[in-house]
């Protein structure tokens, strides 16, 4: 199947595609397996590109603190649906005429930091003509992504800290380096008013010895004149 960029975006518009959508719970995708609840996504999925339509339809499974949606998706970039009218900056124009692929998009909040993971599987094409070895290759996918998830739901997470307390903190650190650099300054101002002290004795105790000897060596002088 090929669309104009332009009928991508009227058809997603216009919510011309096939959704979907089907909940099962952890316990029962352990004790059923996977196929039994994906084989009902894989022929609807042949029917809706049999009729040249696009597909978005969504298997979630109920995990009880972070649900996970296995999303298999039609469209022409790797963007999920709600995302269609930001895809015209990938393309020269409207009228460009590109082929239909076949994504697999997962989301939760254990799959990646951004919470959302878009792999595309094949061509709308090439599944209608292989569509049982493409349905294994995606079984596969899903597996794979869903034993993480279990895998990273187990792990400990840390609880978000309160508001209230995320800004009190830094205030108290402000006050305490205010505290510390006034100490810092008196400390010096003292230093260097005993420094000044010491500097302008020093300074008096120089000038008086030179007077001194003036006076000293006029006296002699004298006396030796008086002699003769």
């Amino acid at each position: 199947m090929e669309l104009t960029v332009q009928q991508y975006l009227d058809a997603v518009q216009n919510q011309d595609y096939d959704h979907q959508e089907w909940h099962v719970s952890p316990e029962h995708l352990a004790e059923k397996g996977l196929p039994t609840y994906t084989h009902e996504l894989y022929d609807r999925l042949r029917k809706d590109l049999g009729d040249n339509r696009l597909a978005q339809l969504q298997l979630t499974v109920d995990y009880p603190d972070r649900p996970a949606t296995f999303t298999l998706e039609t469209g022409i970039i790797n963007l999920p649906l709600r995302y269609a009218t930001k895809i015209g900056q990938f393309f020269q124009s409207e009228d460009e005429t590109v082929p239909v692929r076949l994504y697999l998009i997962v989301e939760s909040e254990d799959i990646n930091v951004t919470g959302l993971r878009i792999d595309e599987m094949t061509t709308t094409d090439d599944y209608l003509k292989q569509f049982t070895e493409t349905n294994a290759d995606i079984n596969d996918a899903i597996f794979e992504k869903n034993d993480f998830l279990q895998l990273e739901a187990q792990k400990p997470h840390e609880e978000p800290v309160p508001e209230a307390v995320a800004k009190k903190a830094p205030a108290k650190q402000t006050t305490t380096r205010k505290t510390t650099a006034k100490k810092k300054t008196t400390t010096t101002r003292k230093k260097a008013t005993t420094t000044r002290k010491r500097t302008t004795t020093r300074k008096t105790a120089a000038a008086k010895k030179p007077a001194a000897k003036k006076t000293t060596t006029r006296r002699k002088t004298t006396t030796k004149k008086t002699t003769k």
